[in-house]
């Protein structure tokens, strides 16, 4: 038993020994750092098991280490080159801790501008992050954040959100956000068990409210999708555009027009295009543009009315 500190004091002069470069940052005002050289720095499976039952301990102590190292850069070089490799090791040895996945997650994208592993790291925290955690619906959520506006995928995107609004500690807004993603993909239809599955279980007249609207949108969305692919083989079958939406029962395409949810009717509109006479407002997703020093600025999504 006496010789579990003697293991930890080694455990933590390994760390002292392997992280002291990180803490040599020259004068307030200049970018040159000293000689840093993490590469032999262990594994976080190596360190895990080398530091037996104090793996939490030394994940603190290396955490500090990885806060300190980011400190140092961003006040100088901005060069972060360790810092995945850092944030990594920290949580393989204490999986269980959600500020370093929160924090590698949105930094390695932000400051580094390497989205894969921020989305590695925001990952790795899905899969090991206790669920009961009052944060976790943060990781799936940056994991959306960084499909939908980095790598341009709405659908998996909506696939995470989702995940992040089924937990009570999430906004509860997020349910409309997951409803505007899957509206901007080809299959508009896929955000509907879910949505109907929040309406169930809002509690808020205002929010029940929200839902019902956001469901009847994707209906109308997925009805017209249906009807121009019916307007489609029209044409093919008869060489022409359809004149009215009634040609396509009276062909026996269609035996029947959808029912439009908010009480109007499909029509064709002047260019030939199908629309519902109902005014709905648009869930198109909204970026702001990137400013002229080319650094990509937050999401902005449609604010939800009182």
């Amino acid at each position: 038993m006496k010789k579990k500190p003697i293991v930890f004091l080694l455990i933590a002069g390994l760390f002292a020994a392997s992280l002291y470069p990180l803490q040599t940052l020259q004068k307030r005002y200049s970018t040159a750092f000293e000689f840093e050289d993490l590469k032999y720095l262990p594994s976080g499976a190596f360190l895990k098991g080398a530091a037996l039952s104090f793996d939490e301990v030394a994940a603190d102590l290396l955490w500090i280490k990885t806060l300190g190292y980011f400190g140092a850069h961003a006040q100088g070089d901005r060069d972060y080159k360790w810092l995945y490799h850092l944030i990594d090791i920290t949580t393989s040895l204490d999986p269980f801790y959600s500020d370093p996945y929160e924090f590698g997650g949105v930094v390695l994208g932000t400051e580094l501008g390497d989205i894969d592993k921020s989305t590695e790291i925001l990952k790795k925290g899905i899969a090991n992050v206790p669920k009961n955690n009052k944060r976790y619906w943060y990781l799936p959520f940056f994991t959306a954040f960084n499909y939908m506006y980095y790598k341009g995928d709405n659908l998996t995107a909506a696939r995470y959100l989702e995940i992040a609004a089924r937990y009570p500690q999430s906004p509860p807004h997020l349910p409309l956000l997951v409803s505007r993603l899957y509206a901007n993909t080809d299959s508009p239809g896929l955000a509907l068990p879910f949505l109907e599955e929040m309406l169930v279980r809002a509690d808020s007249p205002k929010i029940k409210r929200n839902l019902q609207t956001r469901i009847n949108v994707i209906r109308v969305k997925q009805h017209i999708l249906v009807l121009a692919a019916a307007a489609k083989q029209f044409k093919e079958h008869t060489g022409r555009n359809i004149i009215s939406l009634d040609e396509l029962v009276n062909s026996g395409i269609m035996t029947a027009l959808p029912v439009e949810p908010f009480g109007g009717q499909y029509r064709l509109n002047k260019e030939g295009d199908i629309e519902s006479s109902s005014k709905i407002e648009s869930m198109e997703l909204y970026h702001i543009k990137k400013s002229k020093t080319n650094k990509t600025k937050p999401l902005v999504f449609i604010e939800e009315p009182e």
